[in-house]
């Protein structure tokens, strides 16, 4: 009798939720660069049809250092691309703002030391990815910079090599089925 129940139970409540971890992979990464060779860099996961529909429980962009910090502090700002964008995208083009466009709600910010080594950059994108995920943004990708805000900074040409050609960055995404609406 008490098996019969928990079946019915199970059946008009739906199965459990199914927590899910992704770690995908970055697969599009292009700079775009001034004619004096300082840039902003662009990342992008092209598939998130994974999380459509889904409760984005937390989401970390982990990007590759390249080698140890130069001269001066960095304070790397990671939004959310305002744009698409494809890899002919330079420094004016597609953007309605030269150095590309990016959404300032949501970002996260990571100081690296001048002269600090570090394997991993790691960024907070979960209010970025929950957007995308609940269908209220585009994924158009990520916009790295050092320095922030509606003017942002650009990497000079000598820190390019701090972040290194990302080869292996990804996005780690943790994830619940969206609650169900309670039954009237």
């Amino acid at each position: 009798m008490r098996t019969a129940l928990l079946v019915l139970l199970a059946i008009a409540l739906g199965s459990p939720a199914r927590a899910a971890t992704l770690d995908l992979p970055v697969e599009t990464v292009h700079w775009i660069a001034r004619e004096d060779g300082d840039a902003r860099l662009l990342l992008r996961v092209d598939d998130l049809s994974a999380i459509q529909g889904r409760l984005v429980k937390s989401a970390t962009l982990v990007l590759p250092v390249g080698r140890a910090v130069g001269e001066r502090d960095l304070n790397l700002y990671v939004y959310a691309a305002g744009r698409s964008w494809s890899a002919a995208a330079d420094w004016y083009s597609p953007w309605v703002r030269p150095g590309g466009d990016w959404n300032l709600d949501n970002y996260d910010i990571v100081r690296l030391p001048a002269g600090e080594s570090r394997d991993v950059l790691r960024f907070d994108v979960a209010p970025i990815l929950r957007e995308i995920a609940e269908g209220r943004e585009a994924n158009y990708g990520f916009v790295l910079m050092p320095s922030g805000g509606e003017t942002g900074g650009r990497f000079l040409s000598s820190e390019r090599g701090t972040i290194g050609a990302l080869t292996g960055a990804t996005l780690e995404i943790a994830t619940l089925p969206m609650p169900r609406r309670a039954l009237r």
